[in-house]
């Protein structure tokens, strides 16, 4: 039995972990904490704070063949998501695959292939060595918390406190201070509105104004609206100004309820968040926007770029991570990251193309519900690897990366809807949905609620009595609202 070394128990691992598996791989997933859940797994290096919820549905979010319970809200609590994948991790069978409090140290690629894991064990400093015929690298892009160039000397030894997204808890911390939220993207507009329960002031700096929506938009969950798979049949040229006309009916500009005036070209000068009533506070005066910060003045004041001038008590930066994976072999790091344009140079943000036995989950960039997005990425490894999906030739794989994914990630917002994202994973591993094979549900392919259980229609892991079930149910749910 090949055997398969997983680093990360977030959802990127988890749920390769499960497809490997099912495949007839010895799967080994090593987690640097003490429990599952990446990212939801509070505290430690995980980013979430003691009032986060998710920003997509549980329909949009669920895994494709285990579905978020009914009794959950449409939101889930962090809590309700990592116990979500610690079910999931019990029900296929693998909970005790996964290894806590094993950071991995390095990597290193042995002449014969295979790969040799040195892991350390981070409560008692325990060291190990494992060899395996594959490597996952399932860690994420959201690990290490870009910073700005700014100079916080001044400001820290005023008194000020300046921490990153990755560290905000609880805004009982900021009670009667008043805070700078720099970032517009979800976390700055997320934290910027816990503060306002405790904080005396709070300020949002944004280089770039977003679009901010509610999570229900014109009476319907935002993603279950948006996310649909008759999208794919919109050319980009004409489905941003379809939602950019949506999110102007919906009043979602900032700058019409006293922050700061958006761009129409979505995706190209701006992106959007979710907030809900982040416009209202802007209207009530609860949070105030600002533009970039400019410079930290020598006592500490903090300048903005239309050179207003401000004293706080705190700053959060919610700029946004960096591209980190630090275990892989120093020349594989040098040669796969793009430090300038913060992305991974490999073929679908995955293989590399002299490196078939590697592949790294998680480093796409993407708008909506991550979960089934990694769930299609985990399931095309597991099916190259097994031998039903053949990669293209190595010159074939080092032509995509140079002209199609190097220009991507260096244009301004390298973001990609729902639907392309599971459109492209769902076609690299063959599990497209045949409208023809699927009579009962053929107008729901076409312009349905985009969920994962889409692809487990037709195609290798198909499991087409319960999806079918559970699409029609989910619909139907859609419907009657």
């Amino acid at each position: 039995m090949s055997t398969v070394a997983i680093i990360g128990a977030g959802a990127a691992g988890i749920t390769a972990a499960k497809s490997l598996r099912e495949d007839g791989f010895q799967v080994t997933v090593f987690e640097k904490s003490d429990d599952i859940g990446g990212q939801w797994n509070y505290g430690g290096t995980s980013g979430v704070w003691d009032t986060l919820h998710a920003n997509t549905s549980k329909k949009i979010t669920s895994f494709s063949d285990f579905p978020l319970d009914e009794s959950l809200p449409p939101f889930v609590h962090h809590k309700q998501m990592k116990e979500y994948f610690r079910k999931y991790a019990t029900h296929f069978g693998f909970a005790d695959r996964i290894f806590y409090n094993r950071k991995v140290e390095n990597c290193v690629h042995l002449d014969n292939g295979k790969w040799t894991l040195t892991t350390r064990n981070t409560k008692t400093d325990d060291v190990k060595t494992d060899t395996f015929d594959y490597l996952v690298s399932a860690t994420g892009r959201y690990s290490l918390p870009a910073s700005l160039n700014l100079d916080w000397i001044p400001f820290l030894k005023k008194g000020g406190r300046v921490i990153s997204s990755q560290q905000y808890r609880s805004p009982l911390t900021y009670a009667n201070q008043k805070v700078l939220v720099i970032g517009g993207s979800f976390s700055g507009v997320d934290i910027a509105l816990d503060l306002i329960s405790t904080a005396s002031e709070v300020v949002n700096s944004v280089r770039t104004p977003y679009w901010v929506i509610e999570k229900r938009v014109g009476g319907k969950i935002y993603d279950e609206a948006f996310w649909r798979r008759s999208a794919l049949a919109v050319p980009p040229e004409k489905y941003v100004p379809a939602v950019v006309d949506i999110l102007k009916a919906v009043d979602a500009n900032p700058g019409r309820h006293g922050g700061l005036p958006v761009s129409d070209k979505l995706f190209s000068e701006t992106s959007l968040a979710i907030g809900v009533g982040f416009n209202d506070a802007l209207l009530e005066g609860k949070i105030k926007q600002r533009p970039a910060v400019k410079s930290v003045n020598s006592n500490g004041s903090i300048t903005f770029a239309d050179n207003h001038t401000e004293d706080f008590d705190a700053v959060i930066i919610a700029a946004g991570f960096k591209v980190s994976i630090p275990y892989l072999p120093q020349n594989i790091q040098s040669e796969i990251v793009d430090e300038s344009a913060n992305f991974v140079k490999l073929f679908h943000w995955t293989f590399h193309p002299n490196i078939p036995n590697l592949a790294v989950l998680g480093q796409f960039k993407s708008l909506a519900a991550y979960n089934p997005q990694l769930e299609l990425q985990g399931r095309w490894i597991s099916y190259v690897w097994k031998g039903i999906r053949k990669l293209p030739s190595n010159a074939e794989m080092k032509k995509w990366i140079d002209d199609v994914l190097v220009p991507f990630e260096k244009s301004r917002y390298p973001l990609r809807a729902h639907h392309s994202i599971m459109e492209d994973f769902g076609e690299l591993a063959g599990v497209i949905p045949v409208p023809e094979n699927n009579p009962d549900i053929k107008g729901l392919l076409t312009d349905g609620l985009l969920v994962g259980a889409l692809y487990r229609l037709d195609g290798p892991g198909a499991k087409k009595k319960e999806s079918t079930e559970l699409i029609q149910k989910w619909n139907k749910e859609f419907s009657n609202y």
